[in-house]
């Protein structure tokens, strides 16, 4: 695996049932690089990135991740990876019965190298003034507006110093202005934090925003590699269209 590779798959494929998700899927995540993954409901997005921590495992390639194929671990290696990537879920997935401080906590001190309580106490401090919502911290999720809600997801995420982090579409069913939010902290985590990220989204503003590099799935395989704006302007009116069609939900639903 190259050196300036954090992520590396090759020939991914991947069935339920009679249902081929994933034909053959080649990709890499390069070092500090944000890369978006786009494509219509159904195309493997989430299967993807959920293979990249053991979620789900593909029926054949390769997925070599910080050096280690995941596909050979047991259950103790595919934990120690899941600790080295943060994985941001659609809905946050936060405890509604903990404060915000105890959401942030859970995760540190079920680690196997639990830090003191005072040293969990000063990084979930430090980590929630980078999301900007210190101020947040004794309130419980059902408190929090939507927006707040992903902040503090990504926080608890962050919390662990992921070198990988896993957005599966950050800024669903938040307004454009929160939206953006969203997108300029995933850059700015990026530079705090030393991050090579994923991006799951449909989200035409934020994938030009925040990506280095996008991927747009279609059939089982890739249609097509490339910056935003190379694609975004792509000479294939297919490949335009997932820029165009989207671009327009959004502005309508603005």
């Amino acid at each position: 695996m190259d050196d300036n590779l954090v992520v590396q798959a090759e020939n991914i494929k991947k069935s339920f049932g009679n249902n081929t998700v994933i034909k053959d899927i080649s990709f890499n995540l390069k070092e500090l690089e944000n890369l978006s993954i786009m494509g219509r409901s159904g195309t493997g997005k989430s299967v993807l990135i959920k293979s990249l921590v053991g979620l789900i495992i593909p029926d054949s390639g390769t997925l070599n991740v910080l050096g280690e194929n995941v596909l050979d671990m047991d259950d103790d290696e595919i934990d120690e990876v899941r600790r080295q990537v943060g994985y941001l879920f659609q809905g946050g997935a936060l405890y509604d019965s903990m404060t915000v401080e105890r959401n942030m906590k859970f995760p540190l001190r079920r680690h196997p190298n639990k830090p003191s309580e005072s040293e969990i106490a000063d990084l979930v401090d430090e980590t929630l003034e980078n999301v900007g919502l210190i101020e947040s911290k004794s309130k419980y999720p059902s408190e929090l507006s939507g927006g707040m809600k992903k902040r503090i997801a990504l926080a608890r995420t962050l919390i662990m110093r992921p070198k990988i982090m896993l957005y599966d579409e950050p800024t669903t069913g938040l307004d454009m202005i929160t939206s953006g939010e969203i997108s300029e902290l995933i850059l700015k985590m990026r530079e705090e934090y030393d991050i090579s990220s994923i991006i799951i989204t449909h989200d035409v503003s934020c994938v030009e925003l925040t990506s280095d590099r996008v991927i747009i799935l279609a059939e089982g395989g890739i249609l097509a590699e490339g910056s935003f704006d190379e694609l975004k302007n792509h000479d294939d009116k297919k490949i335009r269209a997932y820029f165009t069609m989207a671009d327009k939900k959004q502005k309508n639903e603005g």
